[in-house]
Order: structure tokens, then C-alpha cells, then sequence
């Protein structure tokens, strides 16, 4: 996992900045961002489905101390010399992964999917001429799944997935056509490309889904245009940021035919 950060190439976490603006690309480039809350849970959820025999030389459970007074301190700062660098969840976090992992891995069809292929690996390749790497969660012979925690996985909500939104939002689109391509390059097969969406609150549901052409050809035209912009940046050694004037704001779609779907 170390190797891949010191890997500087660029990525689809790094590269979809570009989206935001060549300034907060090029910031996120120059500065490491530690790890969010969310971040840091997703990933210990993909260990405990995905590598579990790796779970205890990754992380450490926290324990319960009050760290406002003078004893809960002492006893964190002891836990934390044993720590050995380890991520260190508290036991609330750990429990919570593991009542998802206990949730997802009882279906049938998610153990058939993991039992096929290998967990966590590093691909590199160059995309419109620029160096990419991307660290997969899953790869087998016939397809790539792509974990992902969140908010609604609900496949039948309203006239669409409530888990579109998140591709939409989080560029999933864009990382499934770099990640497809990288190991393209790599096989020589253009492989499905699968979700595995899982809610972080109780009762923790979760859907498989297959993204289909069309997604991932508006991921392309992303990666695309994020790497136009990436390769002229460079060339002129420029990194604006937004524009100055007064702009219309737009209003999405989604948000248009919701409201027209409940008039």
C-alpha cells in the first residue's frame, strides 16, 4: 500500500480535482490531505469484506477511556505506544464495519463474486498519453468490483438507482473508464465493471450493480476533458482557480425531474 503512495503518477482521486478547478488539482498534487472520518471507515469496511485475514496488522481497536481527564489520557497514550503504527478505530467503528461485513458477506452471491478473483491491486498505465496508476479493490478474470459505502443503495428509487446520484456526484463513472482501461492495458480484456453499494447505517442494505456502456462512456468523456485541461495547465505552468464574474447557477437535472415527478 506504501509503494502505491509513494507512486507519483497520477491517479483518479488526484486527477478529478481538475473538475473543481487546476488550482485545487494542483494543490491536492502538493499537499498530503489526511484521511476523512468516512474515508477512514470505508476502508476498514473493504478490509473486513474484501482481505479480513489482514485486518489485525492493519489496525488497532481504541480503548474505552474518557481522554478529558488525567487517567483516560494516560491510558491512550500507553495504547498508542503499543500501537506500532497501526490505524487506530474506535471500538464503536470497528463494531459497526464489522455488523456490515457480517451483513454483506452472508449473501450468497457476494461470497460467489470475492471467491473468484484478488483483493487490492496496483495497475498502471498511460491514458491520452499521460501516466496513470489505480489501486482496485477486486479483480477476476471476468470482472472488476468497486466497493462503496453509502448513503442509499436503494435500486428502485423513483424512476432511477438513489446510488446514480452518488456516481453522478463522486465521479465513479470516470474511475470505473480509468480503471477499465488500466487493466485493458494490462490483460487485454475490457472487463464489467461491478458496484457493490453498501449503506453505513442500519439495517445496513446493499445491491450489486453492473455500470453499463453508457456510464462509462460519460466517465471517458470526463477523464478525457479533466486530462485536456490537466496537459495544457502543464504546458503553460498555469492553475487558475474559478471565474471572477458574476455567474448564472444552474440547476441540475435530477433535482428538476424530482420535483416535476412529485407535482
Amino acid at each position: 500500500m506504501q509503494d502505491y503512495f509513494l507512486n507519483k503518477k497520477l491517479n483518479f482521486s488526484s486527477l478529478k480535482e481538475i473538475d473543481r478547478s487546476p488550482a485545487h488539482f494542483k494543490y491536492k498534487l502538493e499537499h498530503k490531505e489526511p484521511s476523512t472520518p468516512a474515508m477512514a471507515f470505508g476502508s476498514l469496511v473493504h478490509c473486513l469484506i474484501l482481505e479480513p485475514q489482514t485486518l489485525a496488522d492493519r489496525y488497532i481497536e481504541a480503548p474505552k477511556c474518557d481522554r478529558r481527564t488525567k487517567e483516560g489520557k494516560a491510558i491512550y497514550e500507553a495504547f498508542l505506544s503499543t500501537s506500532n503504527g497501526k490505524e487506530v478505530v474506535s471500538s464503536d467503528d470497528m463494531a459497526q464495519a464489522q455488523e456490515i461485513a457480517k451483513i454483506v458477506l452472508s449473501s450468497a452471491e457476494v461470497q460467489k463474486i470475492i471467491s473468484q478473483g484478488k483483493a487490492e491491486q496496483t495497475l498502471e498505465g498511460i491514458i491520452d498519453g499521460v501516466e496513470m496508476k489505480g489501486r482496485l479493490d477486486f479483480i477476476a478474470d471476468s470482472f472488476i468490483l468497486d466497493v462503496k459505502t453509502c448513503q442509499d443503495a436503494n435500486p428502485k428509487s423513483k424512476s432511477f438507482s438513489a446510488f446514480s446520484k452518488s456516481i453522478h456526484k463522486f465521479h465513479y463513472d470516470a474511475q470505473a473508464y480509468i480503471y477499465q482501461a488500466l487493466v485493458r492495458q494490462s490483460t487485454g480484456k475490457t472487463l464489467p465493471y461491478i458496484f457493490l453499494a453498501i449503506e453505513k447505517e442500519a439495517p445496513y442494505g446493499f445491491a450489486l450493480y453492473h455500470l453499463p456502456a453508457e456510464y462509462l462512456e460519460i466517465g471517458q468523456k470526463k477523464v478525457e476533458k479533466w486530462l485536456r485541461s490537466y496537459k495544457k495547465c502543464l504546458a503553460d505552468d498555469f492553475w487558475p482557480c474559478y471565474e471572477k464574474a458574476i455567474q448564472k447557477i444552474e440547476i441540475p437535472n435530477f433535482i428538476i425531474n424530482d420535483f416535476m415527478e412529485e407535482v
